[in-house]
């Protein structure tokens, strides 16, 4: 009987049952590592493939429709200039730039405001370039900045939408003095936290001085005009010998004359008066205008005013008979200092007596010197004198207390006291600055008073010199018509009269009373206020209702008009956005720059940023580690990542109906035809995100004898050289040309009749005998293929023109002297190189612009001046 087989283990079986049981725990790893890298590599392919993007705030997904409403700011203060461009165009770039990158389903509106609603879209539209247009009609005017009527019309449009994702682009210099300074006031109007809200950073302006008071008063020491002028500096530098000049004109057909000026130094912030002057003609109404150095922001830079210059002040001199020297006693100095040559005074001095025959309409003021008890007649003459207008001055003396004048004047008269010598001082108020100046350039301790009637002052009496006890000297009524001197006016009760102080004093006071009734400035409005009843707005400037702009204006009578002269507008520092959020607290808030990253930035914001980038590089390098630890080859396993990202990134490369951006090559040397490498790279960038365009994302670089040339229908030539083809190149392009390729020419210097210019006609004349470039009439579809063009941009605007060769009906040759290439490049770090003169970033904007309209019209053709769509048009016109 056979035995049971026994299984025998040999030693080397033993070893690698051994080896695989120690290895299954490291082996089970791998594959479950392999397994997670796959599932990994996997997930990151199908979110690239979804398009994933991150919100940022109110950000809509790619797929979702967008309600966006822009706030345009178009308060005076948007004029400030820095670095050569305007806040204004700074903000219309913006806005052109946030309507071209929305799409066909989503929604846009527009807001333009000052410290009103000066349009309203009302709706949401999907023609965004509707409201291009419409924007370019603004102009930022004379008026001041309110924010609160803006979002209140902005949220009302958005309230009526039901897009996903709403949004209001603020463009504006955000001006803290527009906010409002009640939170509660704000929160009333929002009530949708999903809005989301996009303020721009505008600079503030740093170089501007503002002209934001001027008071003009006649200065009685001679026939002058003398202005007071307030100036403040808003800007953020301090500013050294600034001139500040005073003008004046003799009409309005005339022109301003400079009078005189001062220089002025003032710290970031502070403000002051400085004081002008200018002949002051007898019989004539002064015009004039306080005018500051150009800066920053030129808006405030004027003040208007204007002042009546009656040809003499009559002054009626009344005093009691005293014997042989009745009409030269008690008045004799008072009339010395006022016909003191050159005197706007003249004086006509009768007794109590003859007050009734005289014309008492036809004087400014009325003198009573030192008078006694008066008839009820007289009495009533005078009190009737006074409330039609007229001004009166009351001196003092022993029988002043009798005269029953106390219900007229300012003062109720008591006993004669004497005042020990007292000192004397002027009371002026801080913004009365004829009397600051009378009080600073006379010594009047030395002005000496013994006796004084002792006054009782009435309600809203205003004493003008007070000694040094308090008892006032020389005493105004509240309303300025009349006024007491608490003493005599010749030298029984003082030496005033031989004191320098007098004649300036006694000029004062009846200059002061005067202007009063017959005389006094002109209407003073601030821009935007209504016209007056009395002086309707002139015709002849077109304006219907109010004053819109600043200047002096014939209504009747001339009315001076500024902007604002109280301050405010001028000082445009933004309100600090933590105090900005505050007054959003509940929506989302962010803040864009101004730069070339705007749009990028813009669309981050709105959209969300697309990170499928980032999924397809994690799922190459999951795949990478994958096949790492599925082969030992780390050769094979590089080389196989490659081969797939490679495959993957490229499967949108295949060219298919795509845009293809073609460079000529031909010159001697790369920096001939080929300046500005990276140029081509960022308009195919720009071309897709702005547009329905798609392109394919490298450039074509191309010679007039390459194959490649006739699968290119958009051709770019730059050059700045003398050109020499062969019979064959022109040939060829004459072909290419004649069948349906449009060439973009660039002549890079600008000039005409150069070696470039010169040759390149002759190369052109050459292959078109019959024909020639001319100017492209702003009419054509080139000007408005996409945007609506009325400008032609460029790296230098050497002509404001664009030259076409037109084959077969359409233009097929553009020329361009501007360099409009050389607007788009940039440096390694993604600079632009070079600045747009002479506009600035506004002129690259439109060098931008005018690209894509020769791209969009390569594509299209004459779709723009089809004439079946002149219904399409007219109807677009019509609502």
């Amino acid at each position: 009987m056979r035995r049971p087989a026994k299984p025998a283990i040999f030693g080397d079986l033993r070893l690698l049952k051994e080896v695989i049981k120690r290895e299954r725990p490291r082996k089970r790893l791998r594959e479950w590592l392999i397994l997670l890298l796959r599932i990994l590599a996997l997930a990151c392919l199908f979110f690239f493939l979804a398009r994933p993007v991150v919100k940022t705030g109110g950000g809509a997904s790619s797929a979702d429709s967008l309600a966006v409403v822009i706030l345009l700011d178009a308060s005076y203060s948007m004029r400030a200039r820095e670095a050569g461009i305007s806040n204004w165009d700074r903000a219309v770039l913006m806005a052109e730039k946030t309507l071209s990158a929305l799409g066909d389903k989503d929604r846009s509106g527009l807001v333009v405001f000052s410290d009103r609603v000066e349009f309203n879209s009302v709706s949401l539209t999907g023609r965004h370039r509707d409201l291009m247009e419409k924007i370019r009609e603004f102009k930022p005017g004379s008026r001041t900045t309110q924010f609160v009527p803006a979002f209140q019309a902005a949220f009302s449009i958005l309230e009526r939408s039901d897009a996903p994702a709403k949004s209001v682009m603020l463009l504006s210099d955000n001006a803290a003095h527009g906010w409002p300074r009640e939170l509660q006031d704000l929160l009333l109007l929002f009530k949708d936290s999903k809005v989301q809200i996009v303020s721009s950073r505008l600079p503030s302006p740093q170089r501007n001085l503002a002209v934001s008071d001027a008071l003009a008063t006649p200065d009685f020491s001679g026939n002058r005009l003398r202005i007071d002028a307030t100036v403040h500096n808003t800007g953020e530098m301090d500013l050294t010998n600034v001139p500040v000049a005073l003008e004046t004109q003799a009409d309005l057909a005339a022109p301003f004359v400079k009078q005189s000026e001062a220089l002025v130094d003032l710290k970031a912030g502070e403000k002051t008066l400085i004081v002008l002057s200018a002949p002051m003609n007898s019989g004539e109404s002064l015009l004039g205008r306080v005018v500051a150095a150009p800066d920053s922001l030129d808006a405030d830079n004027f003040f208007y005013f204007g002042l009546h210059s009656p040809e003499k002040i009559r002054i009626l001199c009344v005093e009691e008979p005293s014997g042989a020297q009745a009409l030269t006693g008690e008045s004799f100095y008072f009339r010395e200092a006022l016909l003191a040559p050159p005197s706007p005074f003249e004086i006509t001095t009768v007794n109590v007596s003859e007050i009734k025959r005289q014309n008492l309409a036809s004087y400014s003021v009325m003198v009573l010197v030192n008078p006694g008890q008066m008839e009820a007649d007289a009495l009533r003459q005078i009190s009737a004198y006074v409330e039609r207008g007229g001004s009166l001055l009351v001196t003092s003396g022993e029988r002043v207390s009798q005269s029953g004048l106390d219900d007229i004047l300012p003062v109720h008269f008591g006993s004669v006291l004497e005042t020990g010598q007292l000192s004397v001082s002027v009371r002026a108020q801080a913004d009365d600055a004829p009397a600051l100046s009378l009080a600073s350039e006379y010594d009047w301790d030395k002005f000496n008073v013994e006796k004084i009637v002792e006054p009782v002052l009435k309600d809203a009496a205003e004493p003008f010199l007070a000694f040094s006890d308090g008892k006032p000297l020389l005493v105004f009524s509240g309303d300025g018509r009349t006024a007491v001197w608490m003493t005599t006016l010749d030298r029984k009760w003082t030496g005033a009269a031989s004191k320098p102080a007098f004649v300036p004093l006694m000029r004062h006071v009846a200059g002061r009373l005067s202007l009063r009734s017959s005389q006094g400035p002109f209407p003073s409005l601030r821009v935007g206020d209504p016209a007056m009843p009395a002086a309707p707005a002139p015709k002849e400037r077109g304006l219907a209702y109010g004053w819109q702009e600043p200047g002096i204006f014939k209504a009747k009578d001339f009315v001076c008009v500024n902007v604002e002269p109280r301050g405010g507008e001028s000082s445009a520092s933004p309100l600090p956005e933590r105090e900005m959020r505050a007054l959003f607290p509940e929506n989302p808030l962010t803040w864009v720059e101004t730069g070339e990253k705007f749009q990028q930035q813009l669309l981050s914001l709105l959209r969300g940023k697309d990170v499928a980038r980032i999924f397809l590089l994690a799922a190459a390098v999951f795949l990478f580690f994958e096949i790492l630890l599925a082969s030992r080859r780390i050769r094979t396993a590089a080389a196989l990542v490659f081969l797939m990202t490679v495959s993957i990134s490229s499967g949108s490369v295949v060219p298919g109906n795509r845009f293809i951006f073609a460079q000529l090559k031909a010159g001697p040397e790369a920096a001939d035809w080929d300046p500005y490498p990276s140029a081509s790279r960022d308009i195919l960038s720009f071309l897709q995100q702005t547009t329905s365009v798609k392109t394919v994302p490298s450039p074509r670089w191309v010679d007039l004898q390459d194959p490649l040339l006739f699968q290119s229908p958009f051709l770019v030539f730059t050059g700045a050289g003398r050109l020499s083809w062969t019979k064959t190149e022109r040939d060829n392009l004459k072909k290419y040309i004649s069948g349906g390729g449009l060439v973009f020419v660039e002549n890079r210097t600008g000039e005409i009749s150069g070696s470039f210019d010169d040759s390149f006609r002759s190369e052109l004349k050459q292959m078109f005998p019959e024909k020639a470039l001319s100017l492209i009439p702003r009419t054509h579809a080139v000007f408005r293929s996409f945007y609506l063009l009325r400008t032609v941009g460029g790296r230098r605007q050497a002509q404001n023109y664009l030259e076409g060769l037109e084959v077969d009906g359409r233009v097929a040759v553009i020329y361009s002297h501007n360099d409009i290439l050389g607007a788009w490049a940039k440096d390694l770090l993604g600079n632009y190189l070079f600045e747009c003169s002479p506009g600035g970033e506004a002129q690259r904007w439109e060098s931008q612009k005018l690209m894509m309209n020769i791209i969009v019209y390569s594509v299209t053709g004459t779709y723009k001046t089809d004439t079946i769509h002149t219904p399409f048009i007219e109807d677009k016109l019509r609502n």
